[in-house]
């Protein structure tokens, strides 16, 4: 990555997060499930985020 331009490197992040990560979230979807997260924490009900294989959970 440090040999690649930085537009280079911009197209080659988009590509591994694409065959790596599947599809990502949108922006509203994201900021939904870290509504989630956050109210849910401060409500007294806090979630683990794990990473198994491919998948977040």
């Amino acid at each position: 990555m440090r040999a690649l331009f930085a537009g280079e490197k911009l197209s080659a992040f988009r590509t591994f997060i694409a065959k790596e990560c599947e599809a990502p979230l949108t922006v509203h979807d994201a900021c939904s499930q870290l509504y989630l997260l956050t109210t849910g924490a401060l409500a007294g009900q806090p979630r683990l985020i794990a990473v198994v294989d491919d998948q977040a959970i």
